[in-house]
């Protein structure tokens, strides 16, 4: 499996991006001591310095300010890229799956995994963050089954890679959530390359598993 990193973003990106990081730290600091319901968008754009029409241009509603994950673009880059050009096969992409936590990996910064430890903990704790987040999801399986059906040469609506790809997307999402609900207590790499370990299992393996022990 190779892959080639995505053309590095362009000035006008870099800034929109920190300008991005920007507010949604404040927004973070803000939560985390006074409480998500207590701020509004307009208190974070005065915090961080903004005007609010900004934070609504970057982040459009308020769950989005915890929500924005400037990783997901790069990921589906990544994948675009992998073996690029080349026609896949369903073992070549279980395969890849196998090596997704390493995919994830590679676009976290020093401090990321803090940073997304600090989001999931509203994702988990606030209703209505939880909700956009698995909104978030489907809008991102329907992008990642886009481009798995064009690399194997397949409709979109194909029948196996619809499964396969909603596998993939929403174990990943089960295993984020119990992350996250579990106190992040192993870390973030271990978790994703668990859930992908599990996802790429054969079927039954694990019930087999348990039945051996148990006998």
């Amino acid at each position: 499996m190779s892959t080639q990193p995505p053309p590095a973003p362009g000035l006008r990106e870099r800034k929109r991006l920190e300008a991005m990081r920007r507010i949604q730290a404040s927004a973070l600091d803000l939560f985390d001591r006074f409480g998500y319901r207590q701020f509004t968008v307009e208190q974070v754009a005065a915090d961080a310095g903004v005007s609010p029409s900004s934070v609504y241009r970057y982040f459009g509603t308020k769950e989005q300010l915890i929500l924005h994950d400037e990783y997901d673009p790069r990921i589906l880059e990544l994948l675009r890229s992998v073996d690029s050009g080349a026609t896949w096969t369903v073992p070549q992409m279980m395969e890849i799956l196998r090596h997704g936590a390493g995919l994830f990996m590679s676009v976290l910064g020093p401090g990321d995994e803090e940073r997304v430890q600090r989001r999931m903990a509203y994702v988990v704790s606030e209703p209505e963050v939880h909700a956009g987040m698995v909104r978030d999801a489907q809008k991102q399986e329907v992008e990642i089954r886009e481009i798995v059906a064009s690399r194997l040469g397949r409709d979109g609506s194909d029948f196996e890679v619809r499964v396969l790809v909603a596998m993939a997307v929403w174990g990943f999402l089960s295993g984020i959530f119990h992350w996250a609900e579990s106190g992040f207590t192993q870390s973030l790499a271990t978790t994703i390359s668990d859930v992908f370990e599990i996802v790429t299992r054969p079927v039954g393996s694990a019930i087999d598993i348990e039945q051996a022990d148990a006998d």
